[in-house]
């Protein structure tokens, strides 16, 4: 149990289990510039996001007074959202779709390779195992240039899950294997338009959090956050209280 144990401190010192409750002053202005979201399910149920590092606006970000450090804490907010709120089952897996497009070769350097690296160092360190597959879409050619440099950030159980589709013509298909049509947005090719439960559910919660007025805490009842457990010696899994 010491990478449980472990996952309990770094919990602790970053106030994870509180991190739900928390003012985020900056989640619109980093929603805006930084595109990334859930949306509906995979073939085999499995929550599903997106992100598109080639669209981070990284100096509009800056000029609003947001830090890398804003952006690791909304990542960790957006994270513990998924695990504790819109998937409790600790034997599910989420499907990651990275779309690359815009990207540019000198976008992997600096604040943009920290902060990959700082995810996945959290990621894998406290959320072993939730990963069922990562799409890399939209991959610009010389992608291989620089993948070495990711593909050493990221743990070897991990790398055995992405694929990198090369071709706009191959994402629908990639995505098809593993997301059933009416699910993947329609940007993608697939039939689901606008916006989703899951993040209609996140953006209440903020402005929940940040005392917009009238608005009501949505995570209540079935969406009540599921406190963090732990297995037993025997396997079963405990509460942590």
């Amino acid at each position: 149990l010491v990478r449980w144990k472990e996952t309990l401190l770094w919990r602790k010192e970053e106030h994870v289990d509180s991190i739900l409750t928390e003012p985020m002053p900056h989640f619109r202005t980093i929603k805006a510039n930084y595109p990334h979201y859930y949306h509906k399910r995979g073939l085999k149920n499995e929550p599903v996001y997106y992100e598109k590092p080639g669209k981070i606006n990284l100096k509009k970000m800056r000029t609003e007074g947001i830090t890398l450090d804003h952006l690791l804490r909304n990542s960790k907010m957006v994270t513990e959202f998924l695990w504790s709120v819109l998937e409790k089952d600790d034997n599910q897996k989420c499907i990651s779709v990275i779309d690359v497009d815009g990207i540019g070769f000198s976008d992997f350097g600096g604040e943009v390779v920290d902060y990959v690296r700082r995810c996945s160092g959290y990621t894998s360190s406290h959320y072993p195992e939730r990963c069922a597959y990562i799409i890399i879409i939209n991959v610009p050619g010389w992608f291989n240039m620089i993948w070495k440099v990711i593909y050493g950030m990221i743990d070897e159980t991990t790398r055995e899950k992405i694929s990198i589709v090369r071709g706009k013509d191959k994402i629908y298909e990639a995505l098809a294997r593993r997301i059933d049509h009416d699910n993947t947005p329609a940007e993608f090719g697939g039939g689901s338009k606008g916006s989703t439960v899951e993040e209609d559910i996140l953006f209440q919660l903020q402005d929940f959090n940040n005392q917009v007025e009238g608005v009501a805490n949505p995570l209540v009842g079935d969406l009540t956050p599921r406190p963090y457990v732990l297995p037993r010696d025997g396997g079963a899994a405990k509460e942590v209280v």
